[in-house]
Order: structure tokens, then sequence, then C-alpha cells
């Protein structure tokens, strides 16, 4: 028996809807600190489709039995988009759903503070980790709001972002970042620091955390 494959669909407050075996393809990338990519084509009349909301939770899980392999979770991802198509061989018509990984949310951000904010865009000799962890909470989770000299609230998808313990990992970094992208600036550090960083659905099921290692 080969390794099978279940689409685990979930709302954004992390609610599982469908477990989904019956699709007819699948196919998925992943990329150490930058957003992997996710397309799952189903029958256009599933009944998975109309639980679909943009930036539900999308999940990959694999297991094989005969091999002894647990079901685990290869992919974390949101759901972005679609795509239908009605080639002559489906009556049903192809419905694609097209996802992101959850780093996508960091892609969103901006370091939105004014140049020369110290431990918010500006760091002397702080750790990497440190460094990561300051610049996505204060652009990328519920503190990232004008009440935190942020020039502007974030999206209401900041709620579902945390983060892990800051340990000091990595490198010591003395850097600018104003005004940049949150999700190029933290690969910046990852690559200075010796670090990389990844997301992961936590325990409690609604929400997300950051996490960083080496």
């Amino acid at each position: 028996m080969t390794t099978q494959y279940i689409v685990r669909i979930r709302n954004r407050a992390g609610v599982r809807q469908y477990d989904v075996t019956d699709f007819l393809a699948l196919s998925y990338s992943k990329y150490v600190n930058d957003v992997g990519l996710l397309n799952v084509d189903l029958s256009g009349n599933h009944q998975a489709i109309d639980a679909l909301e943009k930036d539900g939770q999308v999940e990959i899980w694999r297991y094989d039995n005969d091999e002894d392999m647990a079901p685990y979770c290869d992919f974390y991802g949101l759901y972005r988009g679609r795509n239908r198509s009605t080639p002559r061989e489906n009556k049903n018509g192809i419905f694609t759903m097209k996802c992101v990984s959850q780093l996508h949310f960091l892609k969103r951000a901006l370091i939105a503070f004014y140049a020369g904010t110290n431990l918010r865009n500006d760091f002397t000799a702080d750790p990497a980790e440190t460094v990561m962890k300051l610049m996505v909470r204060y652009n990328a989770t519920s503190d990232a709001t004008t009440g935190n000299s942020r020039l502007r609230t974030v999206g209401t998808w900041a709620t579902y972002i945390t983060y892990a313990a800051d340990t000091a990992a990595g490198s010591n970094i003395t850097k600018a970042f104003a005004h940049r992208n949150l999700l190029e600036a933290l690969q910046e550090v990852a690559v200075l620091g010796g670090l990389d960083f990844d997301r992961g659905a936590k325990l409690a099921g609604s929400r997300f955390t950051v996490y960083w290692g080496w």
C-alpha cells in the first residue's frame, strides 16, 4: 500500500469541517523560510466546497499503515482562492482549491514604525531570534496596533498569530528594517543569524505559533 493522504478542512477558527480522501488530484510544495503552495482538485459538486472560507485552515495529513507510518500533518495551509474547469471526462467539472502555507500571514505585513524606532525596526547587537520575534509581535499579532506606536493597526487576521517564548538564539544582529516587508526581513535575519523559522498549528486549534530553530 502506498502513502495515503487526507485533506483536512477547517474554518478560520480552527474547527474541523471535512476530512477529504476522495480528491481528484493533490500537489504541494514546501520551502524553508518561505511560503509554500498547495492545490487540491475536487469534483465540482463536492460537499466540502461549501465549507471553504478565505483563510480557512487546510491541512495535508500523510500515513501508511503497511509501513507503520502514523498519521502526521505534512502541510499547514490557508485557503485563498479557487479555479473551476470543465473537462469532458468530468461531467461535474473540477474545483481546484488554491492554498498557501501559513507563512503567507507574515508576507502580508510591513514593518510599520517610524525609521529609527529602537527594538521595532532598528536593532543593535540583539540576538537574531529576539529581533525576529519583536518584528513578528509588533507587526503580525494582536500587539500590532497604533496603541503600540505602529503607524496603523494590522488586519484582523493577526489575532490568529502568536509566537514561542524567546530563547535569544542566533548570532547578534545590528541592522535597520524600517518599512520592509515582514517576511522578507525575517528571511534576511534568518540568514544573518543562522536560524530558520516556520508556522505550525497550536494545540488549542484556533491560533498558529511561529517557531524558530537552528
